[in-house]
């Protein structure tokens, strides 16, 4: 029955109607976990990887082709077609659609999983740094996201990759003069990350008070992300004397208005008794 479904799917990959295109291309990865249908998949991945180049209400097309082809790779059979597509990733980092660049960091961070797409991810590094100077908020948000996932996997481990990335620290510290808090929060979630490594340490503990600032936002989705951020930074020693005066405020979003962010003090709460007390 699925299989006569099949050709009905692949279709929709070339269907203009609003939704149609990103839920095929939603549907593609999950359909290839069987080997049955993995051939016909990797058929349609050029149909896929067309969808970069729409620009649709919400980039919403672009970002289900990106995501789409980042679990597609999977599969060594798909990987030589996928990696003619990192190129129109990485430019999906500076589109202007809503979901693009999001979307666009998280498949590159995927994607860097697989040696055959890391030297391509690797020239890209200076122009996702361009883009923390250059690019509008969401843009900068969406460049500093890319760079903290890249610094989560093997491609961080190598150091020419590490200095590259470490000058685009002062970049996303400048994120903390926007007047936008998700920007603000961006970046205080990408330092987070480039903490794990000790040469980005010095210039992150200049903006700890900045980060601790964000926690008397209004806006609850961030302060569930500062909490998360700033018990992270505990993690390391550097910056605990710094983190130490704001735990009550911490613990005051256990008794937040929202479920998540109740949870988000319970883990950050959780994570900063581990590094206190341990």
């Amino acid at each position: 029955m699925i299989a006569t479904a099949f050709p009905s799917i692949i279709e929709l990959l070339e269907d203009s109607d609003f939704g149609a295109q990103p839920a095929a291309a939603t549907a593609l990865p999950m359909i290839a976990k069987d080997v049955e249908f993995r051939y016909t998949v990797g058929a349609a991945i050029p149909s896929i990887i067309r969808m970069l180049e729409i620009n649709d209400l919400v980039g919403q097309s672009a970002a289900a082709s990106a995501l789409s082809l980042s679990k597609l790779a999977e599969y060594v059979e798909f990987r030589d077609t996928i990696a003619t597509a990192i190129p129109s990733i990485i430019l999906l980092l500076e589109d202007p659609q809503l979901y693009a660049p999001s979307a666009a960091a998280t498949a590159l961070s995927k994607l860097n999983k697989y040696v055959e797409f890391r030297d391509a991810i690797a020239t890209a590094v200076p122009s996702i740094i361009q883009l923390l100077k250059d690019g509008g908020e969401h843009v900068r948000s969406a460049a500093s996201m890319a760079l903290s996932k890249l610094a989560e996997h093997e491609l961080a481990e190598y150091a020419e990759i590490r200095s590259a990335i470490a000058t685009a620290a002062p970049s996303i510290i400048q994120l903390f003069e926007e007047k936008d808090s998700n920007a603000r929060s961006g970046a205080a979630t990408a330092l987070s990350k480039l903490a794990e490594y000790a040469e980005f340490r010095d210039v992150i503990a200049t903006v700890i008070p900045s980060i601790i600032q964000l926690l008397k936002d209004d806006n609850s989705n961030i302060q569930s992300e500062v909490a998360t951020a700033l018990s992270t930074l505990a993690e390391h020693a550097e910056f605990r004397d710094a983190i130490t005066p704001i735990i009550p405020s911490i613990i005051e979003l256990l008794d937040g208005r929202y479920w998540y962010t109740r949870a988000a003090a319970a883990i950050a709460f959780g994570k900063l008794s581990q590094a206190f007390f341990n």
